[in-house]
């Protein structure tokens, strides 16, 4: 049988589908959109169940590293994107630290993510804080149809901060669907892993595909088409993991899953490779990274809305 090759655009990254040849009929003009939809829900599984087995080693460093997150937050309120009487959409929102920061001060925040693991720790952060007007949801940015939830224009502020739920045109547009006034979306331009970096030379992957870039600069020139005026901040950030060597293997297991197929030959070179470099029972990843911040405004009567 002849195989055809189609390619298809996903995120940041390109996936290739073989799909057999066969009669085209009526109705079947789709075939492409649903195997990308198929591919996209096994990817957000994946995704989902990374986030669970992390969530509680995350959420520790994550409050380690707390202030870095508070900068987010005290950068909203600097630039007058949120007020007392805003509603805020935190789009992946983890553990819930940012959405917490704004629950303070806002009027109401609705914090979603893919992670019932991730949300469990935010909802306990949240009554330890005594907060009330925070929502959290369990649903994924890609699948969420803002006419049903009543979200169509519905916030002040609609931020996606260093997660991968905007990914493509649909839920780049969808926040700006979503939101009234501002949104601001954050990622990595460029992150160097001491350990990671060096497994995958080891497994043979070439981590430069997709480029990380990509997220980033690709939304900040679809938005400058659709006639908005993206700003654009930069800033370095290092930072040191530690974990057991009984956390790493399956950690480094599923984080590579979640783009690239392992097979049971690969698995076992990942746990040869942590074992080698472990210390004392445990390792050490050192990371450097360059994270951009993108702010816009929707509302075409402020300055730096649609022209």
């Amino acid at each position: 049988m002849k195989v055809v090759c189609l390619l298809k655009k996903i995120g940041a990254s390109f996936v290739v589908f073989l799909l057999v040849e066969y009669e085209l009929v009526k109705g079947e003009e789709n075939m492409v959109e649903q195997a990308a939809a198929l591919l996209q829900d096994e990817k957000e599984k994946k995704a989902a169940d990374f986030w669970n087995f992390r969530a509680k080693k995350y959420a520790q460093d994550a409050q380690e590293r707390k202030d870095r997150k508070q900068n987010v937050v005290e950068f909203f309120m600097e630039y007058s994107m949120v007020t007392e009487q805003s509603r805020v959409l935190d789009i992946g929102c983890g553990p819930g630290h940012q959405a917490i920061a704004l629950g303070r001060y806002c009027k109401e925040v609705v914090a979603l993510d893919i992670s019932e693991e991730m949300l469990g720790i935010a909802r306990e952060n949240a009554i330890k804080e005594g907060l009330k007007n925070i929502k959290f949801e369990k649903n994924s940015w890609n699948k969420i149809q803002l006419e049903d939830y009543g979200w169509k224009k519905a916030f002040d502020l609609v931020y996606a901060s260093m997660t991968p739920g905007v990914h493509d045109f649909d839920t780049l547009k969808k926040m700006i669907d979503a939101s009234r006034k501002h949104c601001f979306l954050s990622g990595f331009v460029r992150r160097k892993d001491s350990i990671l970096d060096e497994l995958l030379k080891v497994l043979k992957i070439d981590r430069d595909f997709p480029p990380r870039e990509e997220k980033i600069y690709c939304s900040f020139n679809t938005l400058w088409q659709m006639g908005y005026y993206p700003e654009l901040r930069y800033m370095d950030r290092a930072w040191t993991t530690k974990m057991s060597l009984e956390e790493a293997v399956p950690f480094y297991i599923k984080r590579i899953e979640l783009l690239y197929s392992l097979t049971p030959k690969d698995k076992k070179l990942i746990h040869e490779f942590i074992q080698s470099k472990g210390q004392d029972g445990r390792i050490e990843e050192r990371t450097q990274a360059k994270i951009a911040w993108m702010n816009w405004q929707v509302s075409a009567e402020e300055e730096g809305g649609p022209r």
